[in-house]
């Protein structure tokens, strides 16, 4: 599964509250813009962290985590529950 479809599944899995609580807007999944933030950290400025349970089909994403050294950049990161 490409990291974008991984990603988006992870974020849709999640609950109403939780999801709101990680991105503060009411939203079902990442819109394209913050998508592609967190599956393409720009080199040498941004880092991205995922971590999964699980082996081939049945991998999860558990928990995430992103740094950027821009101030103010927008924030993306992935679910965990």
């Amino acid at each position: 599964m490409a990291a974008s479809a991984f990603l988006q599944s992870a974020v849709r899995a999640l609950s109403d509250e939780s999801r709101y609580l990680r991105f503060m807007a009411a939203l079902r999944e990442l819109p394209p813009s913050l998508l592609d933030l967190a599956t393409n950290p720009r080199a040498g400025r941004d880092l991205q962290l995922v971590a999964v349970v699980g082996d081939g089909a049945e991998e999860t994403i558990v928990a995430g985590a992103r740094y950027s050294s821009e101030v103010g950049a927008p924030i993306a990161s992935s679910p965990s529950r």
